[in-house]
Formats: structure tokens, sequence, C-alpha cells
């Protein structure tokens, strides 16, 4: 089994409506977003979409996470956690990857 088998994830040409049912059936509200070499270029979250389809008068079908998700990937690392807090605090975002477990796909 590979990791993006284990990793549940989207690509950019995923519709809204896919990420949302995949965060659904997964009770998450946040997907990595996986380039086809299956590295890691961005992530999507349930606040994403809401948003893209509030401001959009497009459904969620029309809709690809390309064009919801936010256009720079920060990542931290599981060794250092004082980093990562202060990547959060400068960019002012609420999350992030931690990219060394997406690799190995």
């Amino acid at each position: 089994m590979t990791v993006t088998e284990v990793i549940k994830h989207c690509r950019p040409e995923t519709t809204l409506a896919q990420a949302a049912a995949l965060m659904w059936e997964n009770n998450c509200g946040v997907l990595p977003v996986l380039a086809e070499n299956n590295s890691a270029i961005g992530i999507i979250t349930d606040s994403d979409i809401a948003i893209a389809l509030g401001t959009q008068e497009k459904n969620a079908n029309e809709i690809t996470v390309k064009d919801a998700m936010f256009g720079n990937l920060f990542a931290g690392s599981p060794k250092d956690i004082q980093i990562a807090l202060n990547i959060m605090r400068k960019e002012r975002i609420q999350g992030l990857p931690v990219l060394n477990q997406l690799h190995g796909g």
C-alpha cells in the first residue's frame, strides 16, 4: 500500500463536490492537493470550498480545487514545532501539512 492510498488527498482537477465528499466521508476539513508525481502543491479546506461556492455563480461540480485552493504552500516539519508555529503566526494560517509524511507513494 502506498502513502497516497492511505492519506486522503485530491488533485488540482478534482471538483469541489468531489473534495467535499472526500472530507465528509473521512470526517476531515482539509485535504492535501497532490500533483501527478504525488508531490504536495497545496491544501484545500472546507472553508476554501465554502468561500468559493459563496462567491462564484457556479455549482460545486463546475469549480475545481485549483480554482479554490490557496496559492502558496507553507509546510512544517515534525522535527521543529517552533518553526511551524512561527510560520503559522507570520502567514496567518491555521495549520500546516507535514510534507515528509506525503512522500514515498
